[in-house]
């Protein structure tokens, strides 16, 4: 997700499949100079990540129960999640 998008980890936590139209990832997010439009294209594998899963309906990165992750959770290695 993050190799194929670009984004901060805080902002890949919030993307979902409700941000996609036209096969364009829109969100806004915050940067020095304020909020900024960001328009990210769905490339081949993206798309090939998404689709092996899991991911819910609001939130790509999520747990194994389909819920989504916090970006403080997201950041941390899986030996320090157990």
């Amino acid at each position: 997700m993050l190799r194929y998008t670009g984004v901060r980890r805080g902002d890949a936590v919030t993307i979902g499949w409700q941000h996609v139209r036209d096969g364009l990832v829109t969100i806004w997010t915050e940067k020095s100079r304020g909020r900024v439009e960001v328009n990210i294209p769905i490339r081949r594998e993206l798309a090939e990540a998404l689709a092996a899963g899991p991911t819910s309906d609001l939130a790509w990165i999520c747990g194994e129960r389909k819920q989504p992750l916090t970006k403080e959770i997201f950041g941390k290695p899986v030996t320090q999640l157990a």
